[in-house]
């Protein structure tokens, strides 16, 4: 590719990735809005009841993907 072609293709990439970025805002923007005033956050959790509900989840995946199980007890022991 000559000089001026790779230029091209660079200031093209640079460009793509700024459209892109701003297109991710709006849409951000637009899911925010429609969600404002109709979506209740949770800020008190009972964890240990929450943990016990769920441990079933976690054997059943334990038992048929380990692989993917060692990744969910890495994300555990990281908080």
């Amino acid at each position: 590719m000559s000089d001026a072609q790779k230029k091209i293709m660079n200031d093209t990439a640079a460009d793509m990735v700024k459209n892109y970025r701003g297109l991710w805002a709006k849409f951000e923007d637009d899911v925010k809005a429609q969600v404002e005033g109709k979506v209740e956050y949770v800020t008190d959790v009972d964890k240990p009841a929450f943990q016990k509900a769920v441990a079933p989840l976690y054997d059943k995946l334990k038992a048929s993907d380990p692989a993917t199980f060692a990744f969910v007890e890495r994300i555990q022991s990281a908080q």
